[in-house]
């Protein structure tokens, strides 16, 4: 992970506007996002609803955050609140996500 950490600052500081960051996993790019940023879709195959450590990251983020779970090959990864990844269920339809994130 340190790699990455490395490169986050330097990837993300010119993200402005509505963002759709693909890959959301855990929420660890929150912090780097500037002030020109006025909210974040974040799309991953990970279901991080109630793991108390990205909550409280979206919490601390200044602008708003929406998750979505969404995989390609039809599985959603749910994430348990130990970090986790206990169990598979299928992806949901995708043509409501797909209106959410172009109605904008």
């Amino acid at each position: 992970m340190q790699i990455m950490d490395d490169l986050r600052p330097k990837t993300i500081a010119d993200a402005s506007g509505d963002v759709l960051e693909i890959g959301f996993g855990t929420g660890r790019n929150l912090k780097h996002y500037g002030d020109d940023v006025r909210s974040i879709h974040g799309l991953d195959p990970l279901v991080t609803e109630g793991v108390r450590k990205v909550d409280e990251r979206i919490e601390r983020a200044g602008f708003p955050v929406e998750r979505v779970a969404l995989s390609a090959n039809g599985q959603l990864l749910r994430v348990d609140v130990a970090g986790r990844v206990p169990r598979q269920r299928p992806a949901p339809d995708l043509e409501p996500v797909s209106r959410r994130c172009l109605k904008n």
